[in-house]
């Protein structure tokens, strides 16, 4: 034990530390990138920009071979400011003496920032090492936010090199206009502005303070990601400096790198957060710091998450009311993506085979893949919010291939599609969210000849078995009920009369946009609704229940506004003609391919 206590800790590189971070989870920390970043480019740095203006003062003065000297002294300018006007000639304050305003500080300044022909023939003011190894990481998604105090574009340029558009804000209206920091890919915010607009904060007064919504926007930042600063040196941003001092302990600790560490108020502020202080050159780190990242994910055995792991995740988030999900957005995307690049899945959007062998082998595959997506969307249809129904509803008529051809491929490649649909809606109807339920049906097509996304999942889907069909309900409700009877944990009678009575509004919404036609014909006979008749009445008087006066008044329940255009009265004129069509058992198989002949 001696031994071992004698034993030196061991002390990984710091970058390894993080890269450990990012890569286990991905967009947790936001860059916040300063001056020093831009300097390798070419971009003059404060000093600089400061000599130049003092230069071209002593030239309006008549003064400027008085001020340059005898050229043996660069800071020379600087000493004949002092002596002519009595004070340091600071960055801020020789930009307050020229630029009173705002708009004259951006006209003045931007030349300094606009790469030239000549600049750009000799790589000055041009993206650097770091900043395309930012891009990399962006790409990768492993930083999604990115706070920049610099003017100039350098990042965005970089970024666009690498065919990824960001999402640039650089006013303060702009940042109150921010949606939930993790919806975004790639986003960055010019705290203090860019060259292109008027809002610049350079003075030591717009420097010292900024408003509420900048200071909300620093602290939701700080809630949600770790900060990695570079190029900042935390001595001419009290704002900044306080608002991060303010966040107290975080969820991840801060990484600062800098070629040095940082000094007067800058070391106080790191001290204080206990900051990770990585000396290196921002060209040097970023980098290194993506090589390390992709040296632990090549190295690593990766295991997809499974249903009950994502499922867990998403109750305890959705169970907490001060939880922003996050980390069930972001598996709820990586799911998603992980579904777009399953090679079975790009083989089916681009039918490279028409055979049907082949389609049925990828469509396996795709349906043993998407069972973890279909038990997180399911979770979400249930237990979600407003918020959160958004981040899946538009996804899912995505499923569809491009192209659509049922007469060379009998649309199994459907089914992944139409599992999807009626796992978010009976969930939804399961846990009486009709909003949702409705939202889902009347989600318009993305293709031209179907008016609804849920139509592009129809019964040729599931064609075969029985010649007759009874076979096809079956194959889709034995693809659902599993994943609400293990996930959403509900009972076989619930399941059920769930299942029905969206399989009800289906058919009832596709009537009332049929009116004119004999009812089932373009549709027909929901799942086993005609046989099951003892499940009818439950089913009737759920769908009036969910249409009534008491808790939405007249024409306003969502199941009215979404499907029978804000009129109650549609809505009973379909159900007293599919009613009236079901009692008189007026069906053939062929009017609805999902008929099913099983009971209870």
């Amino acid at each position: 034990m001696a031994e071992e206590a004698d034993r030196p800790l061991m002390h990984i590189a710091p970058a390894t530390s993080l890269a450990f971070t990012i890569s286990a989870q991905p967009g947790a920390y936001a860059l916040l990138v300063g001056a020093g970043a831009s300097m390798s480019a070419g971009m003059m740095s404060a000093w600089h920009v400061q000599r130049e203006l003092i230069l071209r003062i002593a030239a309006a003065e008549r003064a400027e071979d008085e001020a340059r000297g005898d050229g043996s002294d660069e800071g020379h300018p600087f000493v004949w400011f002092a002596t002519r006007f009595g004070e340091e000639a600071t960055y801020d304050r020789l930009l307050d003496e020229v630029g009173p305003r705002q708009l004259q500080r951006r006209n003045l300044l931007q030349e300094f920032f606009i790469a030239t022909n000549d600049d750009r023939q000799s790589g000055v003011k041009q993206p650097v090492a770091a900043h395309h190894a930012i891009a990399a990481l962006v790409g990768t998604g492993h930083i999604k936010v990115i706070i920049t105090l610099n003017f100039d574009h350098l990042i965005e340029e970089a970024l666009r090199a690498a065919n990824i558009e960001p999402v640039v804000v650089n006013t303060e209206a702009g940042i109150r206009g921010l949606q939930p920091l993790h919806e975004y890919q790639c986003l960055i915010v010019h705290l203090h502005g860019d060259y292109t607009h008027p809002e610049m904060r350079n003075t030591p007064d717009e420097l010292s303070t900024y408003p509420p919504s900048i200071l909300g926007f620093l602290r939701r930042l700080q809630e949600d990601f770790g900060l990695l600063a570079t190029g900042w040196s935390g001595q001419w941003d009290p704002a900044l400096r306080d608002a991060i001092d303010a966040a107290g302990a975080t969820r991840y600790p801060m990484y600062w790198v800098n070629p040095s560490a940082p000094r007067g108020d800058g070391a106080d502020l790191a001290t204080r957060k206990r900051a990770i202080i990585c000396e290196a050159t921002a060209d040097d780190f970023f980098p290194d710091l993506h090589a390390r990242i992709d040296a632990i994910e090549s190295r690593r055995q990766r295991h997809p998450l499974d249903a009950a792991t994502l499922v867990t995740t998403a109750k305890r988030e959705l169970d907490n009311v001060n939880s922003r999900a996050i980390a069930t957005h972001d598996n709820l995307r990586a799911e998603i993506r992980s579904l777009h690049e399953l090679d079975a899945y790009v083989n089916i959007r681009s039918l490279a085979s028409l055979r049907d062998e082949q389609m049925d082998e990828w469509t396996t595959a795709i349906l043993e893949h998407i069972k973890p997506l279909g038990a997180l969307v399911g979770t979400l249809a249930y237990w979600g919010t407003p918020d959160t129904d958004t981040w899946w509803i538009d996804e899912l008529s995505k499923i569809a291939p491009k192209r659509y051809d049922n007469h060379q491929t009998g649309d199994h490649h459907l089914r992944p599609g139409a599992y999807l649909y009626a796992v978010a809606g009976v969930s939804a109807i399961a846990a009486g969210r009709i909003n949702v339920a409705a939202r889902i049906l009347a989600e318009p097509s993305p293709l031209p000849f179907l008016r609804r996304a849920v139509d592009m999942f129809g019964p040729s889907a599931f064609s075969g078995g029985s010649d007759r069909g009874p076979s096809r309900s079956r194959q889709l409700f034995e693809l659902v009920e599993p994943t609400l009877r293990d996930h959403l944990l509900l009972s076989p009678s619930r399941i059920r009369q769930a299942w029905d009575t969206w399989q009800y509004l289906d058919a009832i919404h596709v009537d009332y946009l049929d009116a004119d036609k004999q009812p089932g014909s373009s549709h027909g006979i929901p799942p086993h609704i005609a046989r099951l008749s003892s499940n009818l009445p439950a089913i009737f008087e759920t769908v009036k229940a969910l249409a009534s006066d008491d808790e939405w008044g007249a024409d306003h329940a969502p199941i009215v506004q979404a499907l029978f255009g804000g009129e109650r009265t549609k809505l009973a004129e379909a159900m007293t003609r599919y009613n009236e069509y079901l009692g008189r058992g007026e069906f053939h198989y062929r009017h609805y391919a999902y008929f099913d002949g099983y009971s209870d």
